[in-house]
């Protein structure tokens, strides 16, 4: 994964389905709040590589190289609405994000999947969609568009993807940015790959130190 490739395809839809909507019959029932405002929740998910990401520079004989990015979990949500009190309480995503490029190629064959070669990857912009959680009240859904990734350490030294300068529309709509942390498990075990450790098949987003800000 080196920051001269080139990505083939980007599908990145995350989506939080509704759990609760307004309970009566006609077109009020299909009615959604569209408040405005900001919202932080608690963010995770789990980025998992195909191939497994391994200690030698090339990587494995492998055509493409493949991240799969879990349906993001947001909970514990806080916020100043407007109409007040439209605060959602918990999401889930129904898509995961993919993204797959066409491996570096060695001696005439094709390697994918190295951690030194993940130090240094470039995220694309991402498109993201969320929907909101909220019992009693059906919101309408928020489209986030350009979220660029720029490269941080998280609490205590714990490698982490901070997601910034993205752009709401529908609920909340405005700026976007996300701070993911990794866990320390998986910070420890990429540094660890990188050291000639064992393989990383997956690295996991912490949700008791990450965040998603929306509006």
């Amino acid at each position: 994964m080196v920051r001269s490739r080139t990505l083939l395809a980007v599908v990145a839809a995350v989506a939080v389905p509704v759990a609760a909507t307004v309970a009566t019959a006609g077109p009020a029932a299909a009615r959604k709040l569209v408040p405005t405002g900001s919202v932080t929740c608690a963010f995770g998910e789990t980025i998992t590589f195909s191939p497994a990401l391994v200690p030698s520079v090339a990587g494995s004989p492998a055509p493409y190289d493949k991240i799969t990015i879990s349906p993001a979990n947001l909970s514990g949500c806080t916020g100043t609405t407007k109409p007040s009190g439209e605060v959602p309480q918990v999401g889930a995503g129904t898509k995961p994000v993919v993204l797959k490029w066409k491996g570096s190629k060695f001696d005439g064959t094709l390697y994918s999947g190295s951690c030194q070669q993940f130090a240094t990857f470039v995220w694309p912009k991402l498109k993201t969609k969320y929907n909101w959680t909220l019992a009693n009240v059906h919101l309408k859904g928020s489209k986030v568009s350009g979220l660029i990734e720029e490269g941080a350490l998280g609490p205590g030294g714990v490698l982490a993807f901070d997601f910034t300068n993205g752009v709401a529309t529908g609920s909340f709509a405005g700026m976007v940015s996300v701070d993911a942390n990794l866990t320390p498990a998986s910070s420890d075990a990429l540094e660890a790959c990188k050291a000639n450790g064992p393989p990383v098949p997956s690295l996991v987003v912490d949700p008791t130190t990450s965040t998603i800000t929306v509006g």
